[in-house]
Parts: C-alpha cells; structure tokens; sequence
C-alpha cells in the first residue's frame, strides 16, 4: 500500500502554493524508506486535539517548534504506536520528515521541531481518535467544517474543496467524503 502525504508550503496562518498544480488532490508519495515502529503498548484515553498552532494530547499541549522527541512520545502514548516514519525531499520548504498513524494523523517536523500536521480519515479499527476543539474531524460531513470558525472557501486554490478558518486551521471537503483532510502548520502540497 502506497502511503500518501498532503504537501504545502503553508507558513502557520498563510497560504501560498508551493508547486505547479499536478492534480486536483494534494498527496505527494512517502519516501521507500518509510518504516512501521509499533510500540506493543495499548492506546492512552487522552483526546488529541488539532489546533492552528499545534495539538494537544491530553492537557499538554505540543505547539509548532516544539522538539520532536516529546511530540512524537506523547502520540505515541496516546495512539499505542509509534507510526510509519518517512521523508519529503521535495517540500518547497525544504525536507520534511513525517510520522503518520493509521488513525490518518500525520505529524511533520524539520530540523527535529514539529512544523505542521495533517489529518485524513485513517483505518476504522485505528486507535486514538483526532478532533479540533469544536468536534470537526476527517470523515465528517463538509457541513461541519462549513460551521468552523471563520471558515472560507478558498476559490482561487488548485486543490478541490480547499478552505481555511479564523483559527488557523485549513483542510479540503468533497460533496461525496465531507471532510477529507484538515492540516496547520508546514505541510507540502503540490499545486
């Protein structure tokens, strides 16, 4: 199975493409490198919540620069896994390494900071659930991130279905899915 990864070279709050419009949906290939590292352990109760400025595992919060050792341990924690590691060469703001989870998170970090998440609906069995704090998460039906705060279409944009809100957090609906991916922070999309 091909593991995907949403790209864009998205400063916190702004929005600029990166790249020439490939497609219609953003997704770049995980390096061959990618490996699975399952931790054996159970997953924790803590919620994670997406934030426009980083997430938070329980009552931590992780905020963008945070060092990745303590990112990566707390979801793991709270997924019971470690996730499938790789690399982006080809992000317009420059290599970026990812961790993603088969609950759809995927955290990206540079120069061992966490930059940027993004969130797709991941394996239905998958454990540790991912949420903003109004309750929208990847899977949802597009009403609900129509009613996020702040939110716009943002027409002008190459990818299908892409929006931003007030606080930070941008994703992409479709009329079929609802709500097919939410992200923040430094993510790599071609465009």
């Amino acid at each position: 199975m091909k593991t995907r990864l949403f790209v864009t070279c998205l400063p916190l709050a702004l929005l600029a493409a990166c790249g020439g419009g490939e497609s219609d949906t953003p997704d770049a290939e995980a390096s061959a490198d990618a490996t699975a590292t399952p931790t054996g352990a159970t997953a924790s109760d803590d919620p994670v919540e997406l934030r426009g400025d980083g997430i938070a595992v329980g009552s931590n919060a992780f905020l963008f620069n945070a060092g990745r050792a303590e990112v990566e341990t707390a979801a793991a924690a709270a997924f019971g896994e470690e996730g499938l590691k790789g690399k982006n060469e080809e992000c317009g703001a420059g290599p970026v390494e990812m961790v993603q989870y088969a609950n759809g998170l995927t955290l990206n970090f540079q120069d061992g900071k966490f930059v940027g998440w993004l969130a797709r609906p991941g394996s239905e069995d998958a454990p540790g659930s991912v949420a903003t704090a109004g309750g929208v998460s990847p899977g949802d039906p597009a009403a609900e991130a129509e009613a996020m705060p702040g939110y716009e279409a943002m027409a002008d944009s190459t990818l299908d279905g892409e929006f931003s809100t007030s606080d930070g957090i941008g994703g992409f609906t479709d009329d079929t899915s609802g709500v097919v991916g939410l992200y923040a922070g430094t993510n790599c999309f071609f465009r």
